[in-house]
């Protein structure tokens, strides 16, 4: 029986692991292996390096599984997307291939997800200053006050879960804003894109027009639209992996 590929899971930006459980879940009762390594950045002490840091502990998590022979489907979510851009790069399962090594990543799912070019970064992408929801102090990037950020991340939530998933939120340096990628993984690896309609925190629009500009320069993207909002593996975790699963 051959061995389903594994899926890395790259979390965004102020969530934990938790609020991916249940599409984690979807993978696995599907007989998909899945790693879901939680972000440096998010440490209660920040790193020096805080991008640097979860590109480093991404890159270093797929070279593993790809060195032990296994096929990598790498999802993406937000702000994990400034992360897949590069820690994936030279790991791609065409280039292992041809140089007879064993397994590869063999896609990289970007779901609601900033898509970096080589010397641009998020705060380039999305200025802070025309997202009226979040702001930058001291050192963090953070919910501005008095924004109930329920119906940013969460509008296709009831009430009650934007509250709680609210109360799991953990901190998220400035610092990753301001990363830009050295390398793009997307020029090596087969792409595709998942867009969510309902999204408030990174608009549909937005995220069409990103995903047109790479396009234009001739990278090919697989595209998966959901009506849902920025959490679909939240709203519907069990959609969200169907149609990851058929992509590949």
């Amino acid at each position: 029986m051959p061995v389903k590929p594994t899926i890395l899971l790259i979390p965004g930006g102020w969530h934990t692991i938790a609020a991916y459980q249940a599409l984690i879940d979807n993978f696995e009762s599907r007989n998909y292996p899945v790693v879901a390594p939680a972000l440096p950045s998010g440490a209660d002490k920040t790193p020096a390096n805080p991008a640097e840091e979860d590109i480093a502990l991404f890159s270093a998590t797929a070279q593993s599984l790809v060195d032990d022979g296994a096929e990598v489907i790498a999802v993406a979510h937000s702000y994990g997307g400034t992360i897949a851009a590069e820690a994936f790069s030279g790991k791609g399962l065409r280039q292992r291939r041809e140089a007879g090594l064993p397994g590869g990543v063999q896609m990289i799912v970007f779901v609601a997800a900033f898509v970096l070019e080589e010397g641009k970064n998020l705060e380039s992408n999305a200025p802070i200053d025309i997202v009226p929801w979040c702001e930058y102090k001291d050192d963090l990037k953070i919910i501005a006050p008095g924004v109930d950020a329920g119906p940013v991340f969460y509008p296709d939530l009831p009430k009650d879960q934007q509250q709680k998933w609210l109360s799991t939120l953990i901190k998220h340096p400035r610092q990753c804003s301001f990363h830009c990628p050295s390398k793009t993984a997307y020029s090596e690896i087969d792409v595709a894109f998942v867009y969510c309609k309902q999204d408030v925190a990174f608009p549909y629009f937005a995220q069409r027009a990103m995903v047109e500009v790479l396009k234009a320069k001739g990278v090919e993207f697989q595209e998966v639209t959901l009506d849902s909002g920025h959490f679909p593996m939240l709203s519907m975790p069990n959609v969200l992996s169907e149609r990851i699963l058929q992509l590949i």
